[in-house]
C-alpha cells in the first residue's frame, strides 16, 4: 500500500466544494487525519432501464375483397410498417442497459486503485491493488493510513441499495465505462528520465466495474483527470470529485461526530455512506522483488528484513530482470503490510522505493501488494523500462 498526496486540480460543483471546506473541519473534530491520504482515481458509466411499451389492442374484423388499387395502398403501408419495425428495433438496440448487482454476492462490483509511475518495478506491481473494493454483498475493504488498523487496512459494510446506487452513479450517470481516456489496455508505460521524473504522467488510476449483464474497467492517466480533455470533460470532472470525496470519507476515524447533514451530503454524492471503520488483515500478500540497482546513496532509507522467509533466496532477480512473486502467508502478512504502512508514511517520501538489506549486506528492493477479497480486477499489463544508471543524483 502506498500513501498518496492528492489536491483538488480541478473546480467542483458549488455545492461539492462548499461541502469538502465545510467538512475538512468536520475532520478535525471527528478524528480525521490531517495529512495527505492515498489517492486513486475512478470512473464509469450507468444505464437506465428501457421503457415497457403498452400493449396494443387489435380489432377483429372480417375480411374483404381488395381491388387492385387497395392492394398496392396494403402493399406500400406493409413496407411502411416494415420500416418502423425496423427503426423501432434499432431505437430498443440503443435503450440504455439496466445496471444490476450480480447473483453472486462475493463478486467485486467496484474496484478502484492508483499506480504510480515509479523507477521501481516490484513497486508498480505492488500498487495493482484496489485501494477501495466494493462487494456485490456489500462487503467494502479500503486501504487509509488513518485509524485502529495498525497495517493500514480497514473493512466496512454498505446496503444492497448503497452498492447499486453507487454503481449507478459510475456506470449511468458518469458512464465510466464509456469515457475515453486516451489508454488502451496494452498502452500502459512505465519509464524514467535521465533526470529521475516519469517520463509520462505521474500516476494511474483504474476502475474495475462488474454489474449482472457486464464488465468492464477503465484507465486513465491522472493528468487527464486534473485537465481533462475531449467530448466528456464534465464527466471527468463529475469522476475526480467522486474520487476526491471517497478520500474525505476514508479520512473519517470517528463516525460518531458526522452530523446527519453531512452523512447526507456523502450519500447525496457518493450514493453511499457508512459509519463502520474496522481493521481488516487480508488473507495474504504477494511479495516482489529483485536486487536493488547499484549507486544508491548511503543516506537512504534502508530497512532490516522483518519476515521470517529468507530474503535473498526469495527474491534472486537482478535489477531490470522480471521481479520474483512469492506468495505471503500466516503472521508474515501483518508483518509485510505494517513494514509497508512505514515507508509509505515516510516524510519526505524515500525516492528509491523499499529496500531491504540482509545478512550479507546486500540490497533489495522488494514491494507487497495486499490480496483483495473476492478478486483483483485491477492487475493491468504494462511496458516498464528499467532507469539508466546515473538517475536520482541527488534525490
Amino acid at each position: 500500500m502506498k500513501v498518496f498526496r492528492t489536491a483538488l486540480a480541478v473546480r467542483l460543483p458549488i455545492a461539492q466544494t462548499m461541502f469538502l471546506a465545510l467538512l475538512g473541519a468536520a475532520l478535525v473534530a471527528c478524528g480525521g487525519g490531517d495529512e495527505e491520504a492515498e489517492e486513486e482515481r475512478l470512473r464509469q458509466p450507468t444505464l437506465a432501464p428501457p421503457a415497457t411499451a403498452a400493449p396494443i389492442e387489435e380489432d377483429t374484423v372480417e375480411p374483404e375483397a381488395e381491388t387492385d388499387a387497395e392492394q398496392s395502398a396494403d402493399e406500400d403501408d406493409g413496407q411502411a410498417e416494415e420500416q418502423d419495425d425496423e427503426g423501432s428495433e434499432e431505437s430498443a438496440e440503443a435503450t440504455p442497459r439496466v445496471v444490476e448487482l450480480p447473483a453472486d454476492g462475493n463478486v467485486p462490483v467496484i474496484q478502484i486503485a492508483r499506480i504510480e509511475n515509479t523507477p521501481w518495478e516490484p513497486q508498480i506491481l505492488a500498487q495493482m491493488v484496489p485501494h477501495l473494493s466494493v462487494q456485490a454483498n456489500g462487503f467494502t475493504v479500503f486501504s487509509s493510513p488513518y485509524g485502529q488498523s495498525h497495517i493500514g487496512w480497514h473493512q466496512t459494510n454498505l446496503s444492497q441499495a448503497d452498492v447499486l446506487a453507487f454503481l449507478k452513479l459510475l456506470v449511468e450517470d458518469i458512464g465510466v465505462l464509456e469515457l475515453n481516456s486516451g489508454i488502451a489496455e496494452d498502452e500502459l508505460s512505465f519509464a524514467t528520465l535521465p533526470d529521475g521524473a516519469p517520463a509520462n504522467c505521474d500516476a494511474y488510476g483504474v476502475i474495475a466495474i462488474q454489474t449482472a449483464a457486464e464488465e468492464g474497467r477503465l484507465i486513465i492517466s491522472e493528468c487527464e483527470l486534473e485537465n481533462p480533455t475531449g467530448d466528456d470533460i464534465e464527466a471527468k470532472k463529475r469522476l475526480r470529485g467522486v474520487v476526491d470525496i471517497i478520500e474525505q470519507w476514508k479520512r473519517v476515524v470517528d463516525h460518531s461526530g458526522v452530523s446527519p447533514e453531512n452523512q447526507a451530503a456523502f450519500k447525496q454524492l457518493m450514493g453511499w455512506y457508512s459509519p463502520i471503520r474496522q481493521p481488516y488483515t487480508p488473507e495474504s500478500v504477494v511479495g516482489f522483488g529483485t536486487r536493488a540497482r547499484g549507486s544508491i546513496p548511503a543516506d537512504s532509507s534502508i530497512s532490516g528484513w522483518p519476515l521470517d522467509l529468507p530474503l535473498g533466496e526469495s527474491f534472486d532477480a537482478d535489477f531490470g530482470a522480471d521481479p520474483t512473486e512469492v506468495v505471503i502467508n500466516g503472521e508474515d502478512v501483518q508483518r509485510a503490510l505494517l513494514t509497508s504502512l512505514a515507508f509509505a508514511l515516510e516524510n519526505p517520501p524515500s525516492y528509491w522505493g523499499p529496500l531491504y538489506m540482509d545478512e550479507d549486506r546486500t540490497l533489495y528492493s522488494v514491494a507487497f501488494r495486499a490480496a483483495a477479497p473476492g478478486a483483483n480486477n485491477v492487475v493491468v499489463d504494462y511496458e516498464y523500462t528499467p532507469p539508466i544508471r546515473g538517475i536520482g543524483i541527488g534525490r
